[in-house]
């Protein structure tokens, strides 16, 4: 499932409801590589159930600080509440799948 988080407390109900691992992609409308790894997301969370929260840096710049977001896109995968990977740019459909095979 692909949520676009509106919100600071949106994204909080999101991750503080989550169990096992989730996606969460710091992107920005503008950024194609944020294009490219949304559409191997959206597959992704189709092909194992993950949830993928897509937070848009430009509407929600102080979430994105809180992360440290330096570039986009960033995507974190957090597990129990924990950020236990993080990728910079846009990684390919099996780079993602092996980080989830191993984290999962």
């Amino acid at each position: 499932m692909i949520k676009n988080i509106a919100t600071e407390a949106e994204f909080q109900t999101e991750t503080d409801a989550a169990e096992g691992l989730m996606i969460v992609k710091f992107g920005a409308p503008w950024c194609a590589p944020c294009k490219v790894i949304d559409k191997t997301l959206e597959e992704v969370s189709a092909e194992t159930g993950i949830t993928v929260l897509k937070v848009n840096v430009d509407e929600l710049p102080e979430l994105a600080g809180q992360f440290r977001i330096m570039s986009v896109p960033t995507t974190y995968f957090i597990k129990n509440k924990e950020a236990v990977t993080i990728l910079n740019g846009a990684g390919s459909k099996d780079t993602i799948l092996g980080i989830i095979t191993t984290e999962a």
